[in-house]
């Protein structure tokens, strides 16, 4: 179930990519106990109706025994519902929501650190490191950007810095001139940025128009290659927090990396690292448990 289309677009490229080369790997390595692994993926445009729609086709009418989670919090949300009614086991390989995998869901299963422990680790950085005194959040309005600032703010507060402004909007927003405004006057020494790259560029080129300067971070959504290079200029000054970095040298690591680039001519990124590790899991889940749902 990933993005195709829709405010995640831009890494439904590398999610598939990630997952059709771990099922080319365990299929080209004999299959599973003799058993091989076919794929079936979805466009569940990141929203969650579609990811439902697409989850119960893919239950009901297709029969499969996993599903895959749909990248956004908000749509990976909506899976689970399918998942939990259809005694279906799931494994979501970026979606951050810690309601995904609260005690007692037993069908969900992650790769990734929920939001709890990302914004644990970004606030700490931003405190202990970069020592932060002005702070604001500009984010979409969804379980991933809600989830993201009501973590992040006690914290924050907790080690000194002040809240100086707190703006949602919808994940397709492009039109951000009276957020700048009102931002460019509260000198932030750090702009939580916690939007899909469309609206994030869109933000950062109004910003750098109207000149307003600030440290841009994000945990997740914005991390990866694709978005600098989207970005280009823009992305100066931009900090990302994710949970793999293609110049690991862990061995494992090391050897994705490197086939991933023979085989696609481009880094993989953590959305592309976190599907792939998805596969891998449940091809591990199926040679110890067998076949069945």
């Amino acid at each position: 179930m990933l993005c195709r289309s829709g405010p995640g677009a831009a890494y439904g490229k590398n999610t598939s990519d990630g997952v059709n080369m771990a099922v080319d790997e365990i299929n080209s390595a004999g299959g599973i106990n003799g058993n091989t692994l076919k794929m079936i993926i979805t466009d569940g445009k990141c929203a969650p109706r579609e990811s439902a729609l697409a989850a119960e086709k893919l239950v009901i009418e297709d029969n499969v025994n996993i599903l895959l989670g749909a990248v956004s919090s908000s749509a990976s949300l909506a899976v689970k519902d399918v998942a939990v009614r259809e005694s279906v086991p799931m494994l979501e390989g970026v979606a951050g929501t810690d309601a995904l995998t609260q005690k007692g869901n037993k069908y969900i299963f992650r790769v990734v650190p929920n939001i709890a422990m990302y914004t644990e680790f970004g606030t700490d950085y931003l405190c202990k490191v970069m020592k932060v005194k002005r702070v604001a959040f500009v984010f979409q309005n969804d379980d991933f950007g809600r989830e993201t600032v009501d973590l992040s703010k006690p914290r924050l507060e907790a080690c000194g810095a002040t809240i100086v402004g707190s703006f949602p909007g919808t994940p397709e927003e492009t039109n951000f001139q009276t957020v700048i405004t009102d931002l460019k006057s509260q000198h932030p020494d750090v702009t939580y940025l916690i939007r899909w790259p469309p609206s994030a560029i869109a933000f950062l080129r109004q910003a750098a128009e109207a000149g307003f300067h600030s440290t841009w971070f994000n945990i997740g959504s914005l991390s990866g290659p694709d978005f600098t290079a989207m970005a280009g200029k823009f992305a100066e000054g931009f900090m990302g927090v994710n949970v793999f970095e293609p110049s690991s040298d862990r061995p494992a690591a090391k050897r994705f990396v490197e086939d991933f680039r023979k085989r696609f001519n481009k880094e993989p990124d953590w959305f592309a690292a976190g599907y792939y590790t998805t596969v891998k899991v449940a091809a591990d889940a199926i040679r110890r448990g067998g076949t069945t749902r």
